[in-house]
């Protein structure tokens, strides 16, 4: 179960009287409905309230939602509050310093964020007055989300929930009603553009009513709860983004694990690769005696990609690819591929069958040296001037220098070069200068393999 899943359930267990016992000696709800109705009679003689608002709704046995104790009473939401709609106000009206005579002007974000400048208009009335401890609701956007807090006065998009009697309500009581999921069922959208709250649906919502004692009793127990249930909520939502991470730092170790020489067992009748070595004083990791370091520059040589005018492209021609070509390490051709002529056809640029692509210069410094393993001959097809092409000179290496540009030694290597800037560029030296540790041929077989094994099982525990 979810943390949202128990908070749910904790409402509707709260809200349907099965959250704390019921105490024999409380006044029922029967007796706070007579005050309602005491209430709203006063009002009407002092011309506060219309006298057709005396009339309470029946609740037909078929609109029951839930059992609910004896001591409790169902009331229709219109008979138990009014909505009081905030007004429309211009922006060329609102200003961002107080003057004399003005009051705050509340919108949503002034709720759903708390960190906005505030705004204030000329005093419409006491009418359209609220206090910091009257309750709120947005009726477009997120419509049926109940918020607390400020005094000033509401925009259109905001209502006051005003009970017609103060005396037989909790507060925190009927806020978390509102938030029941009971409640926001109803709080359907409707429009094209915009949602919002259908008054006339929420008035005829049956309010289920406890006796004003276990009211307090509930929300006590609520405040009790929901702190647990929140504490809850952060636990998973660390547990599940350490599961998502999981796969993929794995994955990573297994690498490193890799191209250090920790994955499979050496052979020492193996002998190490003939390729011009490199001494390092400082080497990044150990690496096996028959193992060798040497500069990716000898093994592999770089394209670059083609630049072109705007006024070049074409609809069909030479495909061009460019960094939103690169995903999940594999190129995929898309709809608005860029298209040039003909005249741009050069075969060392086309891409071939066992190059890997960077990204070579971005604003972003995640998307930095993000590489794609080629695995067929495409016809006509080249990278743009913010990619290169990692061609290298032998293939049968290209599996294991696969697994370097995979890995974070790698990455690392490039975002340390490139932190800093605005726009992130890999010089070619940065490729070419890169220790790569080389191991004798089999054994880049048999990691690779090895590799292909475990990651196969990390995909089947991670689904």
């Amino acid at each position: 179960m979810t943390a949202e899943q128990l908070r749910n359930s904790i409402l509707q267990e709260a809200i349907s009287g099965r959250l704390v016992p019921q105490d024999p000696n409380d006044e029922p709800a029967s007796a706070l409905l007579a005050c309602i109705r005491e209430e709203k009679a006063r009002l009407v003689k002092e011309g506060k309230l219309k006298k057709k608002d005396l009339a309470e709704t029946p609740i037909a046995e078929d609109e029951i939602p839930f059992e609910i104790p004896s001591s409790w009473g169902w009331i229709k939401l219109k008979d138990l509050f009014h909505f009081l709609q905030g007004i429309q106000v211009d922006k060329e009206k609102q200003s961002e310093i107080q003057k004399d005579g003005q009051v705050r002007f509340l919108r949503i974000i002034d709720y759903t964020q708390g960190n906005e400048p505030p705004r204030y208009i000329e005093d419409p009335g006491e009418r359209y007055h609220i206090k910091s401890t009257d309750l709120v609701m947005i009726r477009y956007g997120s419509p049926g989300l109940p918020c607390r807090g400020y005094n000033g006065v509401l925009a259109n998009n905001l209502f006051r929930i005003i009970p017609y009697s103060e005396c037989v309500l909790d507060r925190e009581y009927t806020y978390r009603f509102f938030t029941s999921p009971y409640f926001q069922s109803f709080c359907n959208a409707y429009g094209v553009a915009l949602s919002a709250i259908k008054f006339s649906t929420i008035n005829e919502v049956p309010f289920p009513l406890p006796p004003l004692a276990e009211q307090k009793r509930i929300v006590a127990k609520l405040e009790e709860l929901l702190p647990i249930v929140e504490q809850y909520g952060k636990a998973q939502t660390e547990l599940d983004e350490l599961n998502t991470a999981l796969p993929a730092r794995l994955r990573q170790s297994i690498l490193q694990e890799a191209i250090s020489g920790r994955l499979v067992p050496q052979d020492s009748n193996e002998d190490a690769e003939d390729v011009k070595t490199i001494e390092i004083e400082d080497a990044p990791f150990e690496i096996p005696n028959n193992w060798r370091w040497c500069s990716l520059g000898d093994l592999v040589d770089m394209v670059s990609g083609t630049s072109y005018k705007k006024d070049d492209v074409r609809t069909k021609g030479v495909r061009i690819l460019r960094g939103g070509n690169i995903v999940n390490d594999e190129l995929v051709l898309a709809d608005d591929d860029v298209f040039l002529p003909d005249e741009y056809a050069n075969l060392e640029k086309n891409i071939r069958k066992d190059d890997i692509i960077i990204v070579a210069s971005t604003g972003s410094q995640k998307v930095i040296g993000k590489p794609a393993l080629i695995r067929q001959n495409y016809d006509k097809t080249q990278i743009g001037a913010f990619l290169r092409i990692i061609r290298a000179k032998d293939v049968k290496y290209v599996p294991f220098l696969w697994l370097i540009f995979k890995g974070m030694y790698y990455r690392e290597h490039i975002r340390n070069l490139v932190k800093g800037t605005n726009i992130n560029n890999i010089k070619e030296e940065y490729i070419t200068t890169l220790p790569i540790p080389l191991p004798p041929l089999a054994e880049q077989q048999r990691i690779v393999a090895k590799i292909e094994e475990l990651f196969e099982q990390i995909d089947k525990i991670s689904k």
